[in-house]
């Protein structure tokens, strides 16, 4: 009895000098003044009945509506944001009206028919419908400023994998997607950027399952052109981040 009385007094004291040891991520966000979400709220709904619209437009050219992910991830951005109250600094109150103008210009030039951010270059945000569960997901691309929707040159793909902070929300991704090029920018290559390493091994994962599971076709392996292709270019371009120097990767 003495026992258990003992084990009782310990766990009780545990839990009185932590009672909630789980700590929320992303953290709650900064208190959105009322007048802001007011016109944030308001830009959203307008977004969203905008792309409704052209949707309805577009229901005889599927491939034109397989594109409304590039325009939905501006209102995701910001609709997530008021939701889930992550709005971490005041400064991103004025990044999520520039998204949502962005979005807006996005779907009136997809109703006309046009997609002028394919022939972008330097950080472009794109977006895609998700066969698995469906959602948008965006995902942002450093495209060479010497590239032209008619080049056919091969031209290498790195996948960046950097680090993921406790307030990456929607809209934190793609502002910086859409500003902040990164440390690693290879001249003359495409670069997509992947939050985490897991994320890459995810997807990974997930494209094996779909064409084990005869959902997708399988992918092509294209040889790229000539023989002086890098793979240790991210540690020379970070040798910071190496313990220490290895002269064998200048050989």
């Amino acid at each position: 009895m003495m026992r258990q009385l003992c084990l009782y007094l310990a766990v009780s004291s545990c839990m009185a000098a932590d009672p909630d040891p789980v700590r929320r991520i992303p953290p709650p966000g900064i208190p959105v003044p009322e007048r802001d979400r007011s016109d944030l709220t308001a830009g959203a709904e307008g977004l969203a009945k905008r792309i409704a619209s052209v949707r309805s437009s577009l229901i005889t050219r599927p491939q034109a509506i397989e594109r409304l992910p590039d325009v939905q991830i501006f209102h995701k951005a910001v609709d997530w944001a008021l939701r889930h109250d992550e709005f971490f600094d005041p400064k991103q109150l004025a990044v999520a009206k520039r998204l949502l103008e962005i979005g807006r210009d996005r779907a009136e030039a997809l109703r006309g028919g046009g997609t002028p951010w394919d022939a972008s270059t330097g950080l472009v945000v794109r977006a895609y419908c998700s066969k698995i569960d469906g959602s948008i997901q965006p995902y942002g691309m450093v495209v060479p400023e010497d590239w032209t929707p008619s080049d056919k040159r091969p031209r290498p793909l790195h996948f960046w994998c950097h680090g993921r902070g406790e307030k990456l929300s929607e809209l934190d991704f793609v502002d910086q997607r859409m500003t902040r090029p990164g440390e690693f920018t290879p001249p003359g290559a495409f670069v997509l950027p992947v939050q985490e390493p897991e994320d890459f091994a995810i997807a990974i994962r997930r494209k094996l399952i779909l064409e084990v599971s005869g959902a997708e076709p399988p992918a092509r392996v294209i040889r790229a052109a000539g023989s002086n292709i890098d793979c240790m270019i991210g540690e020379k371009l970070r040798p910071s981040y190496m313990e220490r120097y290895y002269p064998e990767l200048d050989r």
